[in-house]
């Protein structure tokens, strides 16, 4: 894939060249010449992701979906329901890796790509089957490449975790403090990936968890007192 151009600015590359994939790991070298590094894709940040998928690793793109994936199905199961939630997350990360280049803030992928898939979600009922005829070579090869797109375990988990009850109390909780606590607790991301997807801080994150949690003491406590 031909690189493409864009508005990154000086910030990303200051520390680093364009990333290389040799055996999926990463190696770069400083700017000022010293020996190369080599990080696996699960330590790199989403910003050198984005700037090296950007460059045609579609390595790298598999581990921002690997990222983002559970959050995204998450979200995706309350706007169109579980039976859709798959293809449409699919759906949402091919349109988000053609979009890449267009992405000016790298940091800021999580929110973005929620965003991506929010419009997809809005256009669902329209028309699958066009959308299917549109899909180009690339696309397939992006399918057919990042095999964290393919269909995981996170409905079947939250399903049976809803039908024996653990997830009664949190669900009873309005958004974003639901999203927040599945999200945190169930799907076990990360503070800052939280954050990044739902576009505020790390404090803001644990701010609203916990809000959560009082509320969910509260009103256990409401319970216990009938």
């Amino acid at each position: 894939m031909a690189r493409a151009r864009h508005g990154l600015g000086p910030r990303i590359f200051a520390a680093t060249t364009t990333p290389s994939v040799a055996s999926g790991t990463h190696y770069y070298r400083r700017k000022n010449g010293d020996a190369m590094t080599a990080k696996e894709p699960a330590a790199l940040a989403d910003e050198v992701l984005v700037v090296a998928a950007i460059a045609g690793d579609l390595g790298s793109f598999d581990e921002l979906v690997r990222r983002y994936r559970p959050a995204v199905i998450r979200q995706l199961v309350g706007a169109v329901g579980p039976e859709m939630a798959q293809d449409v997350a699919q759906e949402a990360f091919v349109q988000a890796f053609r979009a890449l280049p267009q992405l000016t803030a790298p940091e800021a992928f999580g929110s973005w790509l929620r965003r991506i898939a929010a419009r997809c979600a809005g256009r669902r009922g329209k028309n699958r089957t066009r959308r299917r005829q549109v899909e180009s070579p690339l696309d397939e090869v992006v399918l057919a490449t990042c095999r964290s797109l393919a269909p995981g375990p996170e409905e079947s988990v939250l399903d049976e975790m809803d039908r024996q009850g653990a997830l009664g109390a949190a669900r009873s909780l309005a958004e974003p403090y639901r999203e927040t606590v599945e999200l945190r607790f169930v799907q076990d991301m990360p503070l800052r990936r939280i954050a990044a997807f739902q576009g505020i801080s790390v404090e803001g994150v644990k701010w609203r968890l916990r809000r959560a949690l009082a509320m969910l003491r509260e009103r256990r406590g409401e319970t216990d007192e009938q």
